[in-house]
């Protein structure tokens, strides 16, 4: 089981790939590391204390106690698919959809309408045929997600607390980007962007989860 400072390493690491191309040495100036091998030390084996890691949160523009959460259950992992001759590994191609079309992808079921198909991309990881992908649009949820990337959505992964899901809500003609809140018997949507306009939805009869993110990333 992981401990808290292997949970911080291991998002200290999603940072550096995510938002800085696994450069060390623009990661280290960003913190303003005299020594730019301590962001090598972290990553290996020094542990990263409370102080720092809200520091870091701050630098890099993540939310207080980002870094002790552990992200990996919020998208799944990558599961390789194999075709019949078990060698040869593929990528099932996902339809690119609009997020007014989203609304409507759990009635649609199987048959949707491909002139809504905006284009089909792979997507990296084990999902069902139901799954669908759609762009970023705006800022209200970064930094975990940026105008312009790409998000895989499997409408048959059950949410869990903390998932980051594709929701409906009543009288919008969009589907929104919203992290789940799980507080006993009541759900809420949150924005993760500070000072977003309505940053909770409270679920009720007229909201509901279309689909959960499985993966991210700029490129297919």
């Amino acid at each position: 089981m992981k401990n808290i400072y292997d949970v911080r390493r291991d998002n200290l690491k999603r940072i550096l790939q995510d938002d800085f191309g696994n450069r060390q040495a623009a990661l280290a100036d960003k913190l303003k590391f005299e020594q730019p091998s301590l962001v090598s030390r972290l990553l290996s084996k020094k542990n990263i204390g409370s102080a720092l890691a809200r520091k870091i949160e701050r630098v890099v523009d993540k939310p207080e106690n980002w870094l002790d959460v552990d992200h990996t259950s919020e998208l799944r992992q990558a599961a390789p698919l194999y075709g019949p001759d078990e060698h040869q590994p593929f990528m099932r191609a996902l339809p690119v959809i609009s997020w007014a079309y989203a609304t409507q992808w759990l009635a649609v079921g199987d048959v949707f309408n491909k002139n809504e198909t905006e284009e089909l991309v792979p997507c990296p990881v084990e999902c069902s045929p139901r799954s669908f992908a759609l762009r970023v649009r705006g800022a209200s949820m970064e930094p975990e997600f940026r105008d312009g990337w790409y998000i895989f959505v499997d409408p048959e992964v059950a949410p869990t607390n903390q998932s980051y899901v594709v929701a409906q809500v009543l009288g919008k003609p969009e589907a929104l980007l919203r992290q789940l809140i799980i507080e006993g018997e009541r759900r809420f949507l949150r924005t993760i962007t500070p000072g977003w306009p309505e940053p909770i939805i409270e679920m009720d009869s007229n909201t509901s989860v279309i689909g959960v993110v499985i993966f991210k990333g700029t490129k297919v």
